[in-house]
Formats: structure tokens, sequence, C-alpha cells
């Protein structure tokens, strides 16, 4: 369904294809034969700007100093890493991402992860919890809590004590 003619449409529950040049109800083999298809012309990728670019580029982190070393297991970059089976690389992970990434560049609440740590990150809510907790503290050392709150969205400290008293 790539001609910019095409629709999916339904009537009475019944769905049904409709072309917008013939101007009437088509068998969708009659589309692929068809002598006046257009193609919808594809989207590029957003290209991130000069001032995001930098901003990457500059990362620091409140809490680690070398970014050649994973923060959670302790891997070293360029290393051969076993339980993926090839050499990993160590990269800077936002720790509060989505919609607070850029909060997260901007106050250092970065972190080095191997590839395999990164993706143990992402899926394992305890352990996000656990150094979004830790990154917090060490952004009130400076900040208060009031001030972190209006900007993270809420008390992960607070939320990581209630966690450890259900289980």
């Amino acid at each position: 369904m790539n001609c910019k003619d095409l629709r999916k449409r339904s009537k009475k529950g019944q769905t049904y294809i409709y072309c917008n040049k013939k101007k009437e109800e088509i068998r969708f083999v009659d589309c692929n034969t068809c002598h006046h298809k257009e193609y919808k012309p594809q989207k590029g990728l957003n290209k991130k700007s000069n001032k995001l670019t930098y901003h990457e580029s500059t990362r620091y982190s409140l809490i680690y100093t070398d970014f050649k070393i994973c923060c959670e297991c302790g891997i070293k970059d360029k290393e051969y890493d076993h339980r993926i089976g090839a050499y990993t690389k160590v990269e800077k992970n936002e720790i509060f991402g989505g919609a607070y990434r850029k909060s997260s560049i901007a106050d250092g609440m970065i972190a080095p992860m191997c590839i395999y740590c990164h993706r143990l990150f992402h899926q394992d809510i305890d352990l996000k919890l656990k150094y979004k907790a830790m990154f917090q503290e060490a952004y009130l050392k400076d900040h208060s809590l009031n001030i972190f709150i209006k900007r993270y969205g809420q008390n992960y400290i607070y939320k990581l004590k209630n966690q450890n008293k259900r289980s």
C-alpha cells in the first residue's frame, strides 16, 4: 500500500480498498497493475541540531570520571566480553531518558556502560531505579529536592525505599 492514491476504507463493518485516482473500489491486484501508480515521498530522518550535538560531545558525569570502564560490570572499552561473545564498546548512557534526556545531559546524569549492561539497564526496572536514586543523591548535594522534582518529575530515593520495604 505505497501508492499515494490507495486508501483502506470500511462500510458496514466490511473493509475494502479504494483508489482516489479512479474514484472507485478496487482489488489490490488491480492496484499492482495500475499505470498511474504514484509513490509517497519518503521522509528523511530529523537531523540533530548543532547545539544538541555539541552538548552530547561534551557530556560529563557527576559520579564517574573514567568513561572507558563500565560502571556496572567493570569491563574496559574494547575488551572481549564473554557474555556477548565479542569485543565490547563502553558508551555514555543518560540515566534519565525520554523527556528528561536534555536535562540529564546538562546536569551530568551520565553513566558509562558496556553494550550488555546498557541493554540490561533499559530492561531491568530495579537497576534503572538504583541508578536514578544514586544520581539523585549526587544532585542533591548542590541543589534542593524541590528543584530535582521539578526537573525530573519525582523523588527516586523515596521510590527506591518504598520498593525495598515491599520486597
